[in-house]
């Protein structure tokens, strides 16, 4: 197993990442509502999805210089996606919340996907997990 540092607001948070099918990290924290995804299969992250249930913020990044975008997506847990988001070039973000109209409904589970997208290629890398606004 190899164990990563990623710094968010100043804090230190461990991830840890296993090579494998299964290597996509789940960095999930009940108290504070906060949740985050990569994508996976690549051998490395390019795109992680960040939902904090406080404001029902959605942040989705693309990390490597790859010619791939980070696509997210949200969506009831059985039907389509509700709400899309790119984020494109590496190191861009791109975010989406309550307060800018996309409300979630409390207590109500929904699905939350991130993949790697290109132009040519469409999607790889897919990641998903259910979470609770």
């Amino acid at each position: 197993m190899m164990r990563k540092l990623f710094m968010t607001a100043g804090v230190t948070a461990p991830t840890f990442c296993v090579s494998g099918a299964a290597s996509a990290n789940d960095l999930s924290t009940a108290a504070g509502g906060y949740h985050k995804i990569w994508t996976q299969g690549s051998g490395r992250e390019g795109g992680s999805l960040e939902f904090t249930r406080d404001g029902d913020k959605v942040k989705v990044c693309d990390t490597n210089a790859d010619g791939y975008s980070a696509k997210a997506y949200v969506s009831a847990r059985r039907g389509t996606p509700m709400y899309q988001l790119e984020a494109r070039h590496a190191g861009n973000c791109e975010s989406i919340s309550a307060a800018k109209g996309y409300n979630l409904i409390e207590g109500k589970k929904y699905k939350f996907k991130v993949c790697m997208r290109h132009v040519r290629h469409g999607l790889k890398h897919c990641n998903a997990k259910t979470w609770q606004a």
